[in-house]
């Protein structure tokens, strides 16, 4: 790790450009420990905390390596990083529905606009992540990205591969959805 530290500074283009250039792969362990914490915490998020969750955080990391040469630096890595992560937990979800022969719901049918997403936020956190946790996975993983990560909605676009009006209306289905659950949890404990 030593030989690594001079390294420390550089940005995460410059690593790849020495990585894809010259074939020193010790230093994507520097982009591993810049990522991992995030990228396995976004895995449990989407997915929950399975026996899986180390295997398919370990499959992103091996997929994002073999594809470095692939980055082109048109976005931020972080972006291109999370674009990885999304897709390959989408593509396992996909997978285990299919072996259980479960079905998801990753668009919904009603379209309303949520204007004021301070309801949203005047939920308790541990019930709204509850709340979060009943989501489907795409859902669940937009609002993560918009408010906790507190990613742009342009930087959205590239990870979900969709245009402006799809994310925002992603979005205000993904909160209308939480606060009808939160609506629900009330009424049932008002019964």
């Amino acid at each position: 790790m030593s030989r690594l530290k001079k390294y420390n500074n550089y940005t995460d283009s410059q690593l790849v450009d020495i990585i894809v250039a010259g074939g020193d792969f010790t230093l994507f362990e520097l982009l591993y420990d810049r990522y991992i914490k995030k990228v396995y915490n976004k895995t449990i998020a989407i997915i929950g905390y399975t026996q899986d969750v180390d295997d398919v955080t370990q499959e992103i990391f091996i997929k994002i390596f073999l594809n470095l040469k692939y980055f082109k630096g048109e976005s931020a890595f972080s972006t291109w990083v999370f674009s990885i992560a999304f897709h390959y937990i989408i593509d396992y979800i996909r997978s285990k529905e299919k072996q259980t022969e479960k079905t998801v719901d990753i668009e919904y049918i009603k379209t309303f606009a949520v204007e004021n997403d301070d309801r949203i936020f005047a939920i308790e956190p541990n019930t709204l992540w509850e709340l979060l946790n009943q989501l489907d996975s795409d859902s669940r993983m937009i609002l993560l990205l918009k408010y906790q990560d507190e990613m742009p909605i342009k930087e959205i676009m590239k990870i979900f591969n969709i245009k402006e009006g799809a994310v925002k209306m992603r979005l205000s289905r993904a909160k209308e959805k939480v606060y009808q659950l939160y609506e629900h949890k009330l009424a049932n404990i008002t019964l």
